[in-house]
């Protein structure tokens, strides 16, 4: 059995049998990995008088180095990303964070859950940083704050058989947000209208409800029966009509 296996099936360390542990990787001393981890190639963690914990989900990128300070045991929290040359020395990392590429976190330092560290970050002994951070520069400091930091749709933990989803109410709208719609809807909904409109064919066919017929085709315009059954319709429609729009419709 090589060395690297002895020294991650020891007495001190409590891996999960679901972790991906590569073969590359060194693991010295007390150390305790969650459920569904992953270590990968080249990475070294190492723990000679305190405790290297990590987290659930959570994955160490190839050639990361975890190593516990003077008085510090180092902590990594679930769904960490420690990504390619990273250096956690006796730091906490909490929940959700990403430490990028080349950066160091050195003793005493805790990084709030949500955290982004830029790639190349230095950050100082003892220094904290509160949830949803983004913190990058040399030595590092908060650029700016994420707007949510990340958390757990709560619509997952709500079974769909639940009858409180069939009456939640629909979100509430600003005034001017409603005038828009109605606005909108209203144009949306307006009826066209002839630019010179005959009274009588307005009447017959809707009022302002009016649509333009579509023009017949040439054989359709040249069928009797059809001429027959407008001449029909036409008669019928101007008998209902009142007697003053007959008068006006008369007119030349």
């Amino acid at each position: 059995m090589s060395q690297t296996k002895s020294q991650a099936t020891s007495q001190d360390q409590t891996i999960d049998p679901s972790v991906y542990l590569h073969d590359s990787a060194q693991l010295y001393g007390r150390v305790s990995i969650g459920e569904e981890s992953s270590v990968w190639p080249n990475v070294v963690v190492r723990a000679e008088c305190h405790e290297v914990r990590i987290g659930r989900y959570s994955n160490l990128q190839d050639f990361a180095m975890l190593h516990i300070g003077y008085g510090h045991s180092t902590e990594i929290g679930d769904f960490c990303s420690i990504t390619h040359h990273a250096t956690i020395h006796g730091a906490k990392i909490e929940d959700d964070c990403l430490i990028g590429i080349n950066a160091v976190v050195m003793d005493g330092a805790m990084i709030g859950k949500g955290s982004i560290v830029a790639g190349g970050a230095m950050i100082r002994e003892d220094s904290e940083f509160a949830p949803g951070s983004i913190i990058a520069g040399v030595p590092a400091k908060q650029i700016a704050t994420r707007l949510r930091p990340r958390k757990p749709p709560k619509r997952l933990a709500i079974p769909l058989e639940c009858p409180g989803l069939q009456s939640r109410k629909p979100p509430i709208l600003g005034r001017a947000r409603i005038r828009n719609l109605d606005a909108q809807q209203n144009r949306r909904d307006r009826p066209r209208r002839r630019p010179n409109g005959d009274p009588l064919r307005d009447l017959l066919f809707g009022g302002r409800n009016f649509q333009p017929p579509l023009p017949l085709r040439p054989r359709d315009r040249a069928s009797p029966r059809l001429e027959e059954a407008m001449k029909e319709a036409t008669k019928k429609a101007t008998k209902k009509a009142p007697k003053k729009l007959r008068v006006a419709h008369s007119r030349p």
